[in-house]
């Protein structure tokens, strides 16, 4: 029999006694607890070793209603050959920064964004693989899903920077509800997220849930949203090993889905909604915790279309019970889904709408203002923004701090002249003289002027 925590007492004692002591304890444990077990930690500790790493991020200045500061947790290599590495945007939240990584504890490198999720909170970033001479293997991410109960090692880096572990078990995986919104993080939308029964999982920024055969079942995030009150989870690494795979051929990643946010909803519920019993039976045989999905919000859609209250029942043939269901890869593809609204079976084709266009890629700074591109938490605050000009920060000291000029606010107009992009506000700049001043007109969040 194997005894819950046997692999992190392996592992802290090998740390006490050095290498020749940790071989000399998964000998002993091979004979204490079987091979199995001692298979298991060597496989943890090869991950450790050779697979973990640690990421810092900084940032001079304030985005996305961030303050300037540096952040720092761990990172998954997926592709040894070419230095890719996956990590929570907890970390990594946006590509406008500088950030480090360091592979085992002893080539510090600079890295780059190669890929943000905008509505999952991971990011992949990218560093000079060539430099390495130390070992560095890719770990293996699961392909199928990560089952309830199921038997997994945490390991995370906790507010101190150091990394913790501990054996523990999934105890729950259910579709992430709708969540207040955050300025500073937008909102996570239709994924199911994953909670482990160990108390260290809330003092984790970063982690990584590691099965028994060494695969890594997903990744360990903290929004800023769930960091109000320290809950934190994780989600499964499916849909991310798909998009690694891409990202390791090449291919220039694009996110894109349709216009709806799902919550979850009981099997009992559904029924009083209408849904015939063929659905219901065929909900019954795919999920055992007896849920499914409904529409909570739409946007940008043509008339016609969802409409909140709807019951997702499947999607170009395939049965939606979760709101992973929903995740698609293919933008030019128009999809017919089938829903139930108010009794009656309908079905809605639908087109994808895309994400990526509302990453943070571009700064400008002027008088003292740091501006960029409205983010995405922003269109999720306004349905009509005032303009597509965000005042990010502001530099003490500068002209824009001395007159008072608000951060998180819209600029309209700019020396009497409308502006609505940061081209036309640089076309306006380019033809202000120097020491002359300028009329600035702004609008808040409530866009009051």
């Amino acid at each position: 029999m194997i005894l819950d925590g046997s692999i992190s007492r392996a592992t802290a004692e090998a740390r006490r006694m050095g290498c020749f002591g940790h071989i000399l304890n998964l000998v002993t444990q091979a004979f204490l607890y079987g091979e199995n077990t001692a298979a298991s930690a060597l496989q943890y500790e090869e991950i450790r070793s050779t697979s973990l790493v640690r990421v810092e991020y900084r940032l001079r200045y304030g985005i996305e209603g961030q303050g300037a500061n540096a952040k720092s947790g761990l990172g998954l290599v997926i592709n040894a050959q070419r230095g890719f590495v996956l990590v929570s945007r907890a970390i990594v939240p946006n590509s406008c920064c500088n950030i480090q990584v360091t592979v085992a504890d002893s080539a510090v490198l600079p890295a780059s964004v190669k890929c943000l999720h905008p509505w999952h909170h991971w990011a992949i970033i990218c560093y000079g693989a060539n430099l390495v001479r130390v070992p560095v293997k890719s770990a293996k991410l699961i392909t199928e899903d990560i089952s309830q109960g199921q038997k997994i090692t945490f390991v995370g880096c906790d507010g101190r920077g150091e990394i913790v572990e501990a054996s523990t078990s999934v105890t729950k995986i259910i579709a992430h509800g709708l969540e207040p919104l955050c300025l500073r993080t937008a909102r996570l939308i239709n994924i199911d997220k994953i909670e482990v029964e160990a108390a260290l999982n809330n003092e984790c920024n970063t982690g990584f849930p590691i099965a028994t055969d060494a695969t890594v079942q997903g990744v360990w995030i903290a929004p800023e949203s769930a960091c109000l009150d320290n809950h934190r989870f994780g989600i499964d690494s499916q849909e991310i090993a798909a998009i690694a795979v891409k990202v390791s051929q090449g291919v220039d990643i694009s996110f894109w889905r349709l216009p709806l946010e799902l919550q979850s909803v009981k099997i009992t519920e559904v029924e009083a909604m209408g849904v015939s019993t063929e659905w219901i039976n065929k909900v019954l045989d795919e999920r055992s915790d007896r849920r499914t999905s409904t529409a909570k919000r739409t946007w940008s859609q043509m008339p016609h279309q969802f409409q909140v209250g709807d019951i997702l029942l499947s999607l170009n043939g395939k049965l939606v019970t979760r709101p992973s269901d929903l995740n698609i890869t293919d933008p030019e593809e128009v999809y017919d889904v089938v829903a139930s609204r108010e009794g009656n079976e309908i079905t809605v084709r639908a087109s994808s709408t895309p994400e990526h266009d509302l990453e943070t890629t571009r700064l400008t700074t002027f008088s003292g203002l740091v501006v960029h591109k409205p983010h995405r938490t922003m269109w999720q605050f306004i349905d009509k923004l005032p303009s597509e000009i965000w005042v990010a920060n502001i530099y003490l000291g500068s002209p824009a701090h001395w007159y008072g000029v608000p951060s998180m606010c819209f600029i309209i107009y700019l020396d009497g002249k409308p502006v609505s992009c940061i081209t036309s506000l640089l076309s306006v700049i380019s033809q202000i003289p120097n020491n002359k001043g300028m009329f600035c007109a702004i609008a808040f969040l409530d866009t009051t002027t």
